[in-house]
């Protein structure tokens, strides 16, 4: 019974390590992704200004490429926005209703776990809650 406790936690870590290189890989393919929009942005100024002294149509395609790529990307930011903040605004909702659902108990008397379920369910919203903030956050920088 050790050994199969003992194979458990070595899953368990294995998991863990999975998670942790699976998380690692997506932040930096996200932080590539930055780098790539970044250095997009930044072409796409210098071809600005290399169009103004320079008068080919070719180069004003492409400028007309970027500047049309970056409407799509910035769109689709506050469109993430948007979605993020009606979340919000549902979890502020499922907070006042188990609030009010908390109070009617108490006049029932609920027991103990039932009070600390509600609890756990109000404290695990808030935590949702604030991550989805910091998202907002992100993706607001994002704009500028």
């Amino acid at each position: 019974m050790t050994t199969h406790n003992h194979r458990d936690n070595r899953d368990d870590d294995s998991t863990g390590v999975s998670v942790y290189k699976r998380d690692k890989q997506m932040s930096e393919l996200q932080q590539k992704i930055e780098e790539n929009r970044k250095k997009m942005f930044e072409k796409r100024l210098a071809l600005k200004k290399y169009a103004k002294t320079h008068d080919s149509n070719h180069i004003n395609e492409i400028v007309k490429k970027y500047d049309e790529y970056f409407h799509e990307y910035k769109t689709n930011v506050k469109l993430q926005i948007r979605a993020l903040e009606e979340i919000i605004k549902h979890l502020n909702d499922v907070l006042k209703e188990q609030e009010q659902n908390l109070n009617e108990d108490f006049d029932l008397d609920l027991d103990l776990d039932s009070n600390d379920l509600i609890s756990r369910i109000k404290s695990q919203l808030k935590t949702d809650k604030i991550m989805i903030l910091k998202e907002i956050d992100s993706l607001r920088k994002l704009l500028v």
